[in-house]
């Protein structure tokens, strides 16, 4: 069985289409309404990257992570990874 293509909404800051399952989808656009709004993303266990810390982890689950990068003007979403991915490579590479 092939995994079903999630649609990416106008309104999502980032493209969400690779994700599983919708409720992976909707978890992430929540956090990203939460920060675009306001929210610290510590509040979500985010943490900055020793590597460079301009760069912020947010665990969406055990599974997938959503990477944001810190500007002198906020910090703005780059890309979702699985956690796979996150621990084989810098993300900011």
């Amino acid at each position: 069985m092939g995994r079903s293509k999630l649609k990416t909404l106008k309104s999502d800051q980032i493209d969400l289409s690779r994700l599983p399952t919708q409720k992976i989808a909707d978890k992430v656009r929540r956090i990203m309404d939460a920060i675009a709004a306001g929210t610290c993303y510590t509040s979500f266990k985010g943490k900055r990257m020793r590597y460079d810390r301009s760069v912020i982890s947010i665990p969406v689950n055990r599974e997938y992570r959503i990477i944001y990068d810190k500007c002198s003007n906020g910090i703005f979403p780059r890309t979702v990874m699985s956690h796979e991915s996150y621990n084989g490579t810098k993300p900011a590479s």
